[in-house]
């Protein structure tokens, strides 16, 4: 098997919101959890089915997939054992159809005329 590589996205950013900070779900994870959760925020950005963790538009990642796309340590795929039913359990990731999303991603991340600007919007085109 060879090396993943991350795809291009559309979107190379993401909104975070500052409630992050206050929010009583996110505030239950320990700072490493929180990292990784930010990092898998990305991956659903960058999926071919935005706010979901697919490899392709039919593949959906496994936590092995996550793992090596975020090139992750021993004690990293642990944190990352734990956190993902922790998600599930807070609400925050859904596990569907051997897919995780995260069920308020697109509500989060509409994108308003402003966004798709060529300063804030990049399109790679190859």
């Amino acid at each position: 098997e060879g090396e993943l590589a991350l795809p291009r996205s559309r979107y190379p950013w993401i909104k975070l919101w500052n409630d992050c900070l206050s929010d009583q779900k996110l505030r239950q994870l320990t700072n490493a959890e929180r990292g990784l959760f930010y990092e898998m925020l990305l991956l659903a950005n960058i999926s071919p089915i935005r706010g979901y963790l697919m490899v392709t538009k039919k593949v959906p990642m496994t936590l092995k997939t996550v793992s090596n796309l975020l090139s992750l340590s021993s004690s990293d795929n642990r944190v990352l054992a734990k956190l993902i039913p922790k998600l599930v359990t807070l609400e925050i990731l859904n596990y569907n159809a051997d897919c995780y999303s995260f069920p308020r991603f697109e509500a989060r991340q509409d994108i308003y005329p402003s966004d798709l600007t060529p300063n804030k919007l990049r399109i790679n085109s190859e």
